[in-house]
């Protein structure tokens, strides 16, 4: 990613690659690194983290997530709602 944004050989030596279960926001919160790369999602999931943007378009890598209301379901008309409003424009900004 930092080769496709052009900044592999100023940050060298500066970047920490994230191992295990913790989320790159939580580092950052803490002030153990300054910048992180990582889903939209995760990083306005962490409390302290000020999400600044998504990346352009060229590096950004786009996940597809999906839902779906079972057909046993027994109380669909909850679930409609939702539907119907994730499904809006507006609710697909990040």
């Amino acid at each position: 990613m930092l080769q496709k944004l052009g900044v592999a050989d100023r940050v060298s030596g500066k970047t920490v690659l994230s191992k295990g279960k913790e989320l790159v926001g939580e580092a950052v919160a803490r002030g153990d690194v300054e910048v992180g790369l990582r889903q939209i999602s995760e990083l306005r999931a962490v409390p302290g983290v000020d999400y600044v943007g998504p990346l352009p378009a060229n590096p950004q890598k786009n996940s597809l997530i999906s839902a779906a209301i079972a057909t046993t379901h027994r109380q669909k008309s909850p679930l409609k709602p939702f539907w119907r409003f994730s499904r809006r424009p507006k609710a697909r900004k990040p």
